[in-house]
Order: C-alpha cells, then structure tokens, then sequence
C-alpha cells in the first residue's frame, strides 16, 4: 500500500469487496469524535492498540497517514521487453576526458555508470537491460544486442570539447524507426538535465547504422565541462541526484513513455 501524509484531514472508513482502505475528505468543522473499529485489519503499528477506543481528532493538531489501495497486478510496460544497453567506448577505449581540478573524469566510466544504474530499473520492472559487448567494432555491437532478441537500443555517450565550459544535449540516429524512438528518450534527457538542446540529428552516426533495431546514440552532455567532470567525481564518491543518476532516470521514462505507446497499438515493436 502507498501512503502520503496530510494534514487537516478526517478519515472516514470505506469498505469495498476488493480492499481494505481508509479514504479521507476534508470537511468544514474543527474535530468530531471517531472509533476505530475492532476489526481493522490494516493500520499503523502506533494505532493498533487503539482498536475499539473512541477519540477526538484535531484538524489543526493532528498529522496522519493516508493509505490508499494501489491497483493490484498492475503490469509495467517495460515488463518482458529486451532493452540492448551499450556503454560507448570501453575495452581500451576511454572517450572524451574530462577535468575536475587534475582529476581526470573518462567518458567510458560515465558510460558504464548510467548503464549500470539503467539497468537496475529496467530489470526491477521486469524486463531486462541487455549489457551489449563492448566489442571494437559498432557493428558487431549491433549484431550482439539483435541476437539477445532486444527490442531496441540505446548507445550511452557524453561529448567532449576544447572548451570546458561547453555543454548540451545532443542524440544522433539513422533509420525511421529510430527516429520515432528517440523522440520518446531525448525529449526526456533535455527536460531532465535542464542543458540547452540541440536536438535530434540524423546523419549516420555510431550504432543507429547498423541493424534494424530502433535505436539512438545519446551525448547526454559534456563531461569535458568543468561541472560534469566534478560531478561525476562526487558520483564515484556516493553523492545521490547526480547527473548520472538523473540521466539514467530520464531515458527510464523515455522508455516507459515509449513502451506505453506500443502497447496502445500506435506503433513500435509489439508486446514480446
């Protein structure tokens, strides 16, 4: 069950052949007295041993816990899909470096850590985020994420520049359907991460060449600028609401958001 808490409120009991729930609504006067029945079966622990008491509630004094039945067997639509998840570079390679004071921040690390923290999402919803090779070749990389029997891609890259200071949101792509999926995933990264957009190109680039997966190469931003490469640093270190974490967020929504569409019947791969 989920719960937010509120204050200046009343319950008042519902009973429903489904669930055992508390609803609550506001109403005009100040307190009234109320009961908590004997057999309530879902309470708080610091309310249980008021079963069969009578007490007054306070709407001014009192903060209390709202509980509300969730929809049991929801399904997620990313459930069952296969999301090929390459971290660029890597197997020697280390893509743009960046700088925070004299310690170097690498592109390929980034890479992997938006991967690893993805994955984690995808795999708790019940799919599976496919960890592609890190072969030398792009299209081998292609070829490995098709026969894990993925319904699309998502190449992970930061950009790199001479200017430090430089830093947006770019995605590249090649086919048609590439071009539908990455409207759902780079919307997402430009309003999660705030940068200035520079939107979707199409001029085969990376892994979208290869293949008939829809896919998309994101250079979510710069980690040669200044405040990413720091950024990532204190990421290593265990700060939480970092970049990586909020761009891994942001193409998990892209690809519910995606997902959900299919499942509609309005195109994309179906249902596997």
């Amino acid at each position: 069950m989920q719960h937010k808490e509120l204050s200046r409120v009343l319950y008042k009991e519902i009973e429903t052949s489904q669930a055992d729930f508390h609803a609550f609504r506001y109403l005009p006067s100040e307190s009234l007295c109320y009961t908590v029945p004997e057999h309530r079966r879902f309470l708080p622990a610091n309310f249980k041993h008021m079963k069969g008491k009578t007490f007054m509630l306070s709407f001014f004094a009192l903060t209390i816990f709202v509980f509300v039945a969730s929809p049991t067997g929801a399904v997620s639509p990313i459930e069952g899909k296969v999301i090929a998840l390459d971290a660029g570079h890597g197997g020697g390679e280390t893509g743009a470096v960046g700088y925070c004071g004299e310690t170097a921040a690498l592109e390929a690390d980034v890479n992997l850590a938006v991967r690893t923290l993805l994955k984690a999402q995808i795999d708790a919803a019940g799919g599976l985020g496919y960890e592609v090779a890190q072969l030398s070749s792009r299209s081998d990389r292609v070829a490995d994420a098709e026969r894990a029997g993925s319904d699309v891609l998502i190449s992970i890259h930061h950009n790199g520049s001479l200017n430090t200071s430089t830093d947006y949101t770019q995605s590249f792509v090649t086919q048609k359907n590439d071009k539908a999926f990455a409207q759902y995933i780079h919307p997402s990264l430009v309003s999660a991460l705030g940068l200035p957009d520079k939107g979707i190109k199409s001029d085969g680039y990376g892994m979208t060449v290869y293949g008939s997966l829809p896919g998309i190469l994101t250079e979510s931003y710069f980690i040669t600028n200044i405040v990413a490469a720091c950024d990532f640093l204190n990421y290593q270190i265990g700060a939480t609401s970092t970049r990586v974490h909020i761009e891994a967020q942001a193409m998990y929504d892209g690809l519910v958001a995606y997902f959900s569409r299919s499942a509609g019947g309005k195109g994309g791969r179906p249902n596997r």
